[in-house]
């Protein structure tokens, strides 16, 4: 197998997609429930 086979533009996107679904993922996670969590401790 050549690494040369995965410098396709498709490979690009899939690894796009994947990262920006990870990080839009990580964000609705802090927003529902790490910063309520942090504002409950606060009180």
């Amino acid at each position: 197998m050549n690494i040369s086979e995965f410098d396709h533009g498709s490979w690009y996107a899939i690894g796009s997609v994947a990262v920006g679904y990870t990080l839009l993922l990580a964000i609705i996670f802090v927003a529902l429930f790490m910063i309520p969590y942090a504002v409950f401790l606060a009180l």
